[in-house]
C-alpha cells in the first residue's frame, strides 16, 4: 500500500510538473492559413505580440518547433524543452488579411514620410538647378545673368509645384494599402520603430546621393560610345548623293 501511494504520489508530482511547465508567458493566439503554409500569431503578457511567425522562428526567447494541427497545438523549444502551447479563442484561417488605409498611415507615420520626402526633393531640385544652369548658358551675352537665374527659380518652380509630400502621402498611403496585406504592414511598422528603422530613414538621402555620385560617372563614362552608336546609325541610314 505505502509503494502505491508513493507511486501515485510521484505520478502526480510529474505530472503537475509537467502541467506547471505548460504555463508560459505566451499566449498562442491564431493561425494564418495560405494553402499549405501556415503562420502563427503569439503574444506576451506583457503585451508584446509577434508577426505571423514561421516554424523555426523566435519569440521571446522561444523557438516554434512544430505545429499539431489535430489539436491546434503548438510546439515550443527552450533551453532543451519543449512546452506544449495550446491555441487561445480559436483560430483565424484566411487566404489574406486585407489591409486598410489605418494600417498603412502607421507606416507611413513611421516613416515620416513628409519629412524624408521633403529632403528627396530639395536634393533633387539642387540636382536641377545645376543642369539648369548648364541648359541656360548658351542663352547668350545679352541676357543677364540676374534674369537668366530668375528664369531658372521659375522654371524649378513649376516643375516641383505639383510635387508637395503632403499629396504624395496620401497617395502613397492608398498604394500601400493595396499592395501590403495588414500583416506586411505591421511587419514593416514594426522594423521602421526600430533603432534600425529610424537609422535607415534618417540617412535615405544621403544614401541616394552617394548612389547618382557612384551611378553618374559610370553612365558619362558611356556618352562617347553612345554618341558613336548614333553616328554610326546615322551614317548607315543617309541617303547617297544623287548623281548629276
Amino acid at each position: 500500500m505505502k509503494f502505491r501511494a508513493l507511486f501515485g504520489g510521484l505520478l502526480l508530482a510529474i505530472a503537475s510538473a509537467a502541467f506547471a511547465a505548460d504555463e508560459l508567458p505566451i499566449t498562442f493566439n491564431a493561425v494564418l492559413s495560405m494553402g499549405k503554409e501556415k503562420r502563427f500569431g503569439v503574444a506576451s503578457d506583457g503585451g508584446a505580440r509577434s508577426a505571423w511567425l514561421q516554424i523555426g522562428q523566435q519569440f521571446e526567447g522561444y523557438t516554434l518547433q512544430s505545429f499539431e494541427d489535430t489539436t491546434q497545438t503548438l510546439i515550443l523549444a527552450r533551453d532543451g524543452q519543449t512546452f506544449r502551447l495550446p491555441i487561445a479563442g480559436g483560430s483565424v484561417q484566411t487566404l489574406n488579411t486585407k489591409a486598410t488605409i489605418a494600417d498603412a498611415n502607421e507606416v507611413m507615420t513611421k516613416l515620416r514620410f513628409e519629412q524624408m520626402m521633403g529632403k528627396l526633393i530639395d536634393q533633387q531640385k539642387k540636382a536641377m538647378n545645376a543642369a539648369a544652369k548648364q541648359m541656360l548658358g548658351p542663352l547668350g551675352a545679352d541676357i543677364p545673368q540676374k534674369d537668366a537665374e530668375e528664369l531658372q527659380a521659375k522654371l524649378t518652380e513649376a516643375l516641383w509645384s505639383e510635387l508637395k509630400p503632403e499629396d504624395l502621402k496620401q497617395d502613397m498611403t492608398k498604394m500601400y494599402a493595396e499592395l501590403f496585406t495588414k500583416d506586411e504592414l505591421r511587419s514593416m511598422s514594426d522594423f521602421y520603430g526600430t533603432a534600425a528603422g529610424q537609422a535607415l530613414i534618417d540617412k535615405e538621402p544621403e544614401m541616394q546621393q552617394r548612389m547618382m555620385n557612384i551611378i553618374m560617372p559610370r553612365m558619362m563614362a558611356a556618352v562617347p560610345r553612345i554618341q558613336q552608336i548614333q553616328q554610326e546609325f546615322m551614317q548607315s541610314h543617309q541617303k547617297p548623293a544623287a548623281k548629276k
